[in-house]
């Protein structure tokens, strides 16, 4: 089945609150994962040149890439493909998962030495269809092979998909999603004290 890869980059403003504009910037439509990857490096030679002799854009700021996969002449029947793949402002891959909403393989875990994000992380959550970015902390990192011996015993029945590939984030509001780990970004600027205390009474809410 024939797939396009569609290139897009992330800028943000300097962070100053617990949700802010995010700006989806599209470089087009590929017929390759590497012809993608390929303008990715171009593009993040090409910031880090600017940066260098002008500064870093307080207004624009790139965090990163996403390269989403879609398969295309796809019947209205069949269950559409959908890879992701997040790179960071440098264009070094760091995350990969299905989209939400693809229809899933069965998960197993995902190994720890993949697990980028830790419990207590701020992260930025991103939703492609977004123009904001909210912030929120990790609560819960996503099930790794070893649990699933726990999960066999206690739950003989429990069958899971890629799509529960997720961490726990939880917000401002004291409430919390499962979000897809290409989905969420590590931020370039500081965050201010006041928010990163407000986010550590969040956790301990959940960890208690």
């Amino acid at each position: 089945m024939a797939s396009i890869y569609i290139l897009r980059e992330i800028l943000t403003p300097v962070v100053k609150g617990k949700s802010f504009n995010v700006l989806w910037r599209n470089h087009g439509y590929y017929s390759s994962f590497e012809k993608a990857v390929e303008l990715i490096k171009d593009f993040a030679e090409l910031s880090a040149e600017e940066e260098a002799e002008n500064g870093v854009n307080p207004f624009e700021m790139p965090v990163g890439y996403i390269i989403e996969q879609q398969d295309i002449d796809v019947h209205p029947t069949e269950n559409p493909y959908s890879n992701c793949w997040l790179f960071d402002y440098k264009g070094n891959h760091i995350d990969s998962d299905r989209l939400p909403g693809s229809i899933g393989k069965p998960f197993r875990g995902r190994p720890q030495k993949y697990i980028r994000l830790h419990v207590g992380d701020i992260v930025g959550v991103l939703h492609i269809d977004n123009p904001r970015i909210k912030l929120g902390v990790v609560v819960e990192t996503p099930p790794t092979p070893e649990t699933f011996a726990d999960y066999d015993q206690c739950h003989p029945f429990l069958h899971m998909v890629d799509e529960d590939d997720c961490y726990n984030v939880a917000f401002s509001d004291r409430s919390d999603s499962m979000e897809h780990p290409s989905m969420l970004i590590q931020l370039r600027t500081p965050i201010s004290t006041d928010i990163e205390k407000y986010f550590n009474r969040v956790l301990k809410s959940y960890t208690q």
